[in-house]
Order: structure tokens, then C-alpha cells, then sequence
């Protein structure tokens, strides 16, 4: 497969800025949206009618990037350093605590696993959460029909959902692990209202890679994070570098701490 950095040095030439206009770049793809859909329910593996993807092994299958989209960031990254882009295609969503929605809303975003028990045949239990999980696709496609723009990817293997549905129903505690240079991007709304409301579990989120931010923004995100999202029990640092775990203040910092924070 050819890289998308290898298509803009390729595509170089026809996003050079003109001698009229230097410092920007204008990138018009406005009549090839008119033509072509942002996303399509091909373009995103969901055509009507597909199988739900019930592969034997737990392997990420995510939906595809509409065409458009790709050609449209390999002609932004192909725009020499410096130089602004005028991307009248661009759409940004803000992500933030305050827009940060684990209500009950939240549980649509994550298929649910269907009623079962113990005096389930295997096979029945096995058809009960194919068909579910085909439901849960077509409310997927609806909503990205009613909603509009380039939704989030997401999986699409139901072996990953069926994995984690178990491992979470036979745990004691659940444990996040979150990027601390930004923790939201690795903190699901649905998956903290399926551990905290629907499970009803004690949920321990750990903000890694301490060693790349300053201890005292790490402090300030495990405030914020257990001030604002429910369900947290607790929050503790983590780094595989040796780190002064004075300078991150009242955020517990190690494997010691993650033990403690489980066993509270």
C-alpha cells in the first residue's frame, strides 16, 4: 500500500501556492462533494444487507475512510510547511469535559451484550448476540445518515465486543488507561456508562506516559477527571520512567498506587 505522505510528495506539484497568492493555498473540493457523499454506507463497510462481521478471531475491524476524505488530507499535508490551507471541508469538533456525555444517551455508542443465563444453549446464546449486534449496526448507520459529516471509527467485529463484554462482566474492577498528554481521546462515554451504570463497577482510570507532560497538568487532569466524570473511583499516574512522585502533587503516582486504588 502506498503511504499518504508518499501520495502528497507526488501530488506536490498541484498544490504549490501561485506567484499571485504565496502564503496560502486554497484547496477547492467543493464540486467534488457535490458529486461524491462524505461517506457512504460502502465507503464505511456497512452496505445493507452485509453480515455482521462474526470472525473467529478477536481482530479490530473498523469501518473505511470515505475516498474524498483521504484525497482531501493527502492534498492538505502535501501543502509545504508554513503556508496556510483554506480547507472549506474541514470540520472540527471540540473535545472537552464539559461535552464529555456518559448519560444514559451514551449507551447507544456501544452494543449491549443480549439477556443470557446459564441454562442457554451455546448456539442459542451465539444467535442472540449475532442478531443483536446486526441491530446495533443498522441503528449505527441510521444515526450516521441523520447525523451527517465523518463519523468516529469503530469496531466492528462482534468477537471484540463479545471479548470485552466478558471480561468486563467476570472482573472486580475495571481499569482505564489513558494517554495524559490528552485523556479524553482514550475515554469512551459508553464505555464508562456500561462499566459504572450498567455493570455498576468500580471504574480506576490511569493516566500513562507521566513523563511526557508537566506534573502539574497531570494534576490538574486528575482533578478535573474525577471531579467530572461519574463513576470513577479513583485515578493514579503511571511511567515507566523514574519519575519525583512529589511534584505531582495529591495524584498517586506508580504500581502501588494502582493496586491500592483496585483494592479500595
Amino acid at each position: 500500500n502506498v503511504s499518504a505522505l508518499s501520495k502528497a510528495v507526488k501530488t506536490q506539484r498541484h498544490t504549490t501556492p501561485s506567484v499571485g497568492d504565496s502564503g496560502r493555498v486554497v484547496l477547492d473540493i467543493r464540486k467534488a462533494a457535490a458529486a461524491t457523499v462524505e461517506f457512504s454506507g460502502a465507503d464505511l463497510g456497512l452496505q445493507a444487507g452485509k453480515r455482521a462481521s462474526t470472525k473467529s478471531s478477536p481482530k479490530t475491524v473498523l469501518a473505511g475512510e470515505s475516498g474524498i476524505n483521504v484525497d482531501r488530507r493527502i492534498r492538505n499535508a502535501s501543502v509545504p510547511i508554513g503556508t496556510a490551507v483554506d480547507d472549506v471541508a474541514n470540520v472540527s469538533e471540540e473535545l472537552t469535559l464539559e461535552r464529555f456525555d456518559s448519560s444514559s444517551a451514551a449507551k447507544y455508542f456501544m452494543p449491549r451484550r443480549p439477556a443470557w443465563s446459564f441454562e442457554l444453549s451455546s448456539g442459542r446464546l451465539h444467535h442472540r448476540e449475532v442478531e443483536g449486534f446486526k441491530k446495533w449496526l443498522e441503528d449505527v448507520r441510521e444515526f450516521i445518515a441523520e447525523r451527517g459529516g465523518y463519523p468516529p471509527a469503530f469496531e466492528q467485529n462482534l468477537q471484540v465486543w463479545r471479548q470485552l463484554w466478558r471480561v468486563l462482566e467476570r472482573c472486580d474492577v475495571a481499569v482505564m488507561v489513558l494517554d495524559a498528554r490528552h485523556p479524553l481521546l482514550h475515554l469512551p462515554p459508553a464505555l464508562v456508562y456500561h462499566v459504572s451504570r450498567t455493570l455498576k463497577k468500580p471504574l480506576v482510570l490511569v493516566l500513562n506516559k507521566l513523563d511526557a507532560v508537566d506534573p502539574g497538568d497531570a494534576a490538574l487532569w486528575a482533578s478535573c477527571l474525577q471531579q467530572t466524570i461519574p463513576g470513577v473511583s479513583g485515578i493514579v499516574g503511571y511511567s515507566k520512567e523514574d519519575l519525583d512522585r512529589s511534584r505531582f502533587g495529591d495524584l498517586p503516582v506508580g504500581k502501588e498506587a494502582l493496586i491500592e486504588a483496585c483494592h479500595r
